[in-house]
């Protein structure tokens, strides 16, 4: 199983403003309607190993949040062409087959994640009355075959805390699961990185990720820097005899990443048209 780690948001982050349905009842939940209140949001999915694990302790994790006046919302913002698995139908039957007493919304487009740089699932985060993050991570040391008991101790820690108007600890330990199932790379989706003019007839060449070799979510901050070793393909207009070797540039390859860029990406190329 991969293995991937919370990205740590800073504490004091206020909480992301969204809207998103409710896979269970049909209805679009809002991040406003919790204002003055402690919010508790899981990133979650049907299929990931590390949530299967917790799944009975979340829906009890939950029934503790509602009596002591606690919101708890969950969220799967996995794309589900590629795992359909985390089908928002789905998502319902298994809501219903564990008892889940919270919402599970549904981020189809991905952008709730992204706002709470979320990073994996299971993530937790919890916002205090005031609507700013006071904890993130992990539920408590317990994983897949680890042998360590299931208690919640870390996230209810935190709620109780909160629930005492107190800090909870600042030492928080992040949460480690399987990585959000990205439809792009949250890095080059926001960005084209665009080449020299290095064709001929004035064209340009756009460099982006290919979806089949990412893995993961870059850390916030990552740089993906234009790499200057790639390779541009040229595309002949019609009518052309074909390149001279001394006029165009080699046909493009497939990279393995390098230290410079986000591990386990490649990158490749696009010609645009004038």
């Amino acid at each position: 199983m991969a293995r991937t780690p919370s990205t740590m948001r800073e504490l004091g982050t206020p909480l992301p403003t969204f809207a998103l349905p409710d896979t269970v009842s049909g209805q679009i939940r809002r991040s406003t309607e919790w204002q003055g209140q402690i919010v508790v949001v899981a990133f979650i999915c049907n299929h990931c190993p590390f949530v299967i694990h917790l799944k009975h302790a979340l829906a009890e994790f939950g029934r503790y949040c509602g009596s002591h006046g606690v919101t708890m919302v969950a969220i799967s913002s996995n794309d589900v062409t590629t795992y359909p698995a985390d089908a928002p139908e789905l998502m319902k039957s298994d809501a219903q087959e564990f008892g889940y007493v919270f919402p599970y919304l549904y981020d189809e487009s991905q952008e709730v994640a992204r706002a709470f740089d979320a990073a994996c699932t299971p993530d937790f985060f919890v916002f205090d009355r005031n609507g700013l993050l006071a904890y993130r991570g992990q539920f408590d040391d317990s994983r897949p075959n680890n042998g360590v008991a299931i208690t919640g101790q870390d996230l209810r820690d935190a709620v109780d805390a909160l629930l005492a108007d107190q800090r909870p600890a600042s030492t928080q330990k992040p949460s480690i699961g399987c990585n959000i199932k990205w439809k792009t790379c949250p890095v080059l989706a926001r960005r084209t990185v665009t080449a020299e003019p290095l064709l001929p007839d004035g064209r340009t060449a756009r460099c982006v990720a290919s979806p089949r070799r990412i893995i993961g979510k870059p850390r916030p901050g990552t740089f993906v820097p234009e790499p200057p070793q790639a390779h541009w393909r040229h595309r002949p207009s019609p009518g052309e005899r074909g390149p001279s070797p001394a006029a165009y540039i080699p046909r493009n390859r497939s990279r393995r990443a390098t230290p410079d860029r986000p591990n386990g990406r490649t990158l490749r190329t696009l010609v645009h048209g004038p």
